[in-house]
């Protein structure tokens, strides 16, 4: 794919496991990658000092999700619908482990999307 991947972070310091956060990172920019279009597609990353906390996010213009399918996003195997686990792959599991790794640093994980513009994952960890 041809993807624009644009960085547009802060240095921001926290202190927390580097080894999780990374998980929770590849897992989004994963399904970022998956659901971005084949030419023009584009990828942010990012991150703001958020009080207490640092919001990080990242924010693709990708298919989006139904406003219908939102509450099932980070439910153990789902996945929006059983023709993208045909084509994308995947076991369903990727936003329930970034979910579980998020609160229990302490964090929260939220997103925005619109069916035909894109996603953004957000998610808050305390600094």
């Amino acid at each position: 794919k041809k993807i624009d991947f644009v960085n547009s972070s802060t240095k921001k310091s926290i202190t927390s496991d580097k080894d999780l956060l990374n998980k929770v990172f590849f897992n989004l920019i994963q399904n970022a990658v998956d659901f971005v279009p084949m030419k023009g597609g584009r990828i942010e990353i990012g991150a703001k000092e958020d009080g207490k906390s640092v919001m990080f996010y990242v924010k693709d213009n990708g298919i989006g999700i139904l406003e219908k399918k939102k509450e099932f996003v980070f439910k153990k195997f789902y996945q929006v619908d059983i023709s993208f686990k045909r084509k994308y792959g995947g076991s369903g599991f990727g936003l329930v482990i970034c979910k579980g790794i998020v609160e229990n640093l302490g964090g929260k994980i939220w997103f925005d999307t619109k069916e035909g513009e894109g996603t953004t994952f957000y998610f808050s960890i305390p600094s």
